[in-house]
């Protein structure tokens, strides 16, 4: 994988996604998923899909960690979910623009399994799981595959001290994306 397979390939131009990634979007239906820490994420918050997908590492590390939730009298955080899109084209994000409908006010997460994603491995994400990713490497990248239209709209565990930024706020501009990728993909290479 280089930067010129990858700007000859796309559909589009990549997009920051606020949960700290770089999504670039791919003829024959996939798409990039960039993980670094020099990615900004004002979005985190364990989520989940509301479809089926496969994640497939291509490179680094990536700890998933899986999520339930119980209902307490109070607490710091909440559930929501967010709204289903009225499209499965993820280039149209218009539907992230409302604010999400609660479902708890008051929850604790639980962390049921942690899994780590290497090179090679695969992950098949179930739409109902409630998830988040830690990059456990200096930079990863996964191919994501959609298995499903979308089910259902997707949930979200927030804190309710911490502002919810939606993760379609600030998509970051084009070349610069496109420098990200190619640090990353630079770093990379370094480390083979």
């Amino acid at each position: 994988m280089n930067i010129d397979f990858l700007r000859k390939n796309c559909v589009a131009d990549p997009v920051i996604h606020g949960l700290g990634i770089i999504k670039l979007y791919m003829k024959g239906g996939y798409h990039y998923n960039f993980h670094s820490k020099i990615i900004n994420n004002p979005s985190k918050s364990p989520h989940n899909h509301g479809r089926d997908f496969t994640s497939k590492c291509l490179f680094g590390k990536i700890k998933n960690i899986i999520y339930s939730y119980k209902e307490v009298p109070k607490s710091d955080w909440y559930l929501a979910e967010a709204y289903l899109p009225t499209t499965n084209n993820l280039l149209d994000i218009t539907y992230d623009k409302k604010e999400p409908s609660m479902i708890y006010e008051n929850i604790e997460p639980i962390i049921d399994s942690e899994e780590i994603q290497n090179k090679g491995d695969i992950i098949n994400h179930y739409h109902k799981n409630i998830h988040d990713t830690e990059v456990l490497s200096k930079h990863a990248c996964t191919r994501i595959i959609n298995k499903s239209d979308f089910n259902e709209a997707p949930l979200i565990i927030q804190n309710k001290n911490i502002k919810r930024v939606s993760p379609y706020e600030n998509r970051g501009l084009s070349e610069d994306n496109w420098e990200t990728i190619n640090k990353i993909l630079k770093e990379q290479n370094d480390e083979i």
